[in-house]
């Protein structure tokens, strides 16, 4: 059994952290991308869901990665956060590429059967994250792309560690 279990779709920004962590903290770890049943019952469709071997449910990713071993998140470096979240936003711009990335992180499973129910699944948390992200970019109306990159560089050098 792994001592990691990571539950969500490999297209998600928040995975692909709580997987670089894993990954750099030489943990061992398993990407699921189906959500048990239980943990849909309690939350509903989120990602990441995490599980420590013997542990507790997490949620979020930066909690997930503190429990890693990795430092916090400074409080005056948070907003580098949520400028990044303008790109997130802006990812079903295009709802054909959305559709098109998304459908290229599919499960790992080598079992036939296996990866064709992942896949049905998979769908249903597509389209919702997909209408969630429409919504958002509805509500919050975040800079067009070529102002992504001005908002990006007035946050000050990129060299340094997010």
């Amino acid at each position: 059994m792994s001592a990691l279990k990571v539950y969500g779709q490999t297209h998600s920004p928040c995975v692909q952290a709580v997987l670089l962590g894993a990954t750099g903290k030489k943990l061992d770890h398993q990407l699921v991308t189906a959500t048990p049943l239980s943990a849909l019952i309690r939350w509903g469709v989120t990602m990441p869901t995490a599980q420590f071997e013997g542990e507790d449910w997490m949620l979020e990713s930066h909690d997930i990665l503190h429990r890693m071993g990795y430092s916090s998140i400074e409080k005056t470096q948070r907003h580098k956060i949520q400028a990044a979240w303008q790109g997130v936003l802006h990812r079903t711009d295009n709802a054909w590429l959305f559709l098109h990335e998304f459908s290229l992180a599919g499960p790992p499973s080598p079992g036939f059967l296996r990866r064709t129910l992942q896949n049905f699944f998979r769908s249903f948390s597509l389209f919702y994250f997909f209408l969630l992200i429409r919504t958002m970019t509805l509500v919050v109306k975040p800079p067009q792309p070529e102002d992504f990159w001005r908002a990006i560089s007035s946050l000050g050098s990129t060299t340094q560690s997010f």
